[in-house]
């Protein structure tokens, strides 16, 4: 849901805690995630796993924003739910097609 924030009529402070307390809670929250993350894998799994997990995150993390930035997962679902589950017509139509479309 959208917010829009009025700096203009509102005092500024109170319109920037309004708008940064959000994403303080979030960033916080990711933090905690990675801080049990990194504990948990390294204590499971061992140093070799705790690697893995160090070197995949940035590349895990910058999929994510781009998939997000430019709405692939919700341009991409309705094309390939159609071209897996809409009766087959004339010619082939495979998900790769329908994509493209």
């Amino acid at each position: 849901m959208m917010q829009n924030y009025d700096f203009i009529n509102e005092p500024t402070k109170k319109a920037l805690f309004r708008m940064f307390l959000p994403m303080m809670i979030g960033m916080l929250l990711n933090f905690a995630y990675n801080i049990v993350d990194t504990l948990w894998v390294g204590n499971l799994m061992g140093d070799t796993a705790l690697a893995a997990l160090t070197n995949a995150t940035p590349i895990v993390t910058l999929t994510y924003s781009f998939v997000k930035r430019n709405n692939i997962s919700y341009n991409m679902s309705l094309p390939v739910w159609r071209a897996i589950f809409l009766p087959c017509p004339k010619k082939p139509y495979s998900a790769g097609f329908a994509a493209m479309q």
